[in-house]
């Protein structure tokens, strides 16, 4: 995981195997972005990857999906141009 742009409502695992969302979720900019350190191969056809959702809060705000090096990461995937959840 990239963690040098990580977002201040998120804590990175020490391991980089976990994300934990740490805002209070009160606005649309108390949002948290991840990206990772090696993105999909453009020349392949089908890309697979997983997670797990452990908790999904009280809420259960969540959104996954994949966008370029450029997105910011205060918004959630598929509400802006090149990005889909």
């Amino acid at each position: 995981l990239d963690t040098i742009s990580t977002q201040r409502y998120l804590s990175v695992a020490k391991d980089k195997l976990s994300v934990k969302y740490v805002g209070k979720g009160n606005h649309t900019q108390d949002f948290g972005a991840i990206r990772s350190d090696f993105p999909c191969p453009q020349r392949c056809a089908l890309y697979y990857y997983e997670m797990t959702i452990v908790d999904a809060g009280v809420r259960g705000c969540i959104a996954f999906g994949l966008c370029d090096g450029n997105f910011p990461l205060n918004r959630p995937p598929g509400l802006e141009p090149r990005s889909y959840a």
